[in-house]
């Protein structure tokens, strides 16, 4: 293994950890623009959009360059560069590394939603009794912990799947 293969497998796992995370916020945004539509002046919600599409363009960016051209991220860091050896001596075939790496991602996307499922769970019980009549504001927080379980689940089960795809990618 190269440093350069080592970066480029570092790299694709930062930008599919920082994917995963950024769909939340990007949630969070979409929520709370439609919150801004209704209740603020014209001006701010041309703000928040503005916010909001700048955000998407860099997440894509995120996705584009450590994901499908993480050498050019090398390149301009010169994270190659400084080694003593040119070869490491780690007999491990690349996507085998990427499938530990998006099985290690998803497991912790899992560990790290589920109590919070339960937490949101229990909230939501908890609080039945003051939201009777309206909708009870823990419902969104219990469909996103799930939707994380399911996800981290889905990375751990299907880390072959992903790592086809990232692979993929690199022989074009």
């Amino acid at each position: 293994m190269t440093p350069k293969s080592l970066w480029t497998i570092v790299i694709k796992m930062f930008g599919i950890w920082f994917i995963l995370n950024s769909f939340w916020v990007i949630l969070d945004f979409v929520r709370s623009f439609g919150v801004f539509m209704q209740a603020f002046s014209v001006e701010e919600v041309i703000i928040d959009s503005a916010v909001l599409i700048l955000t998407l363009a860099f997440y894509l960016l995120v996705l584009r360059y450590c994901i499908y051209m993480p050498d050019k991220i090398i390149k301009i860091l010169k994270l190659d560069q400084g080694f003593d050896e040119e070869k490491f001596e780690l007999n491990i075939h690349r996507s085998t590394v990427l499938s530990i790496g998006i099985i290690v991602i998803g497991g912790v996307l899992f560990v790290d939603a589920l109590p919070n499922f339960c937490e949101q769970i229990f909230t939501y019980f908890e609080s039945k009794t003051y939201y009777s009549r309206l909708a009870n504001p823990a419902t969104k927080y219990i469909i996103l912990q799930f939707v994380k379980i399911l996800i981290g689940y889905l990375l751990m089960t299907n880390s072959r799947f992903v790592v086809n795809l990232i692979e993929r990618s690199r022989k074009k």
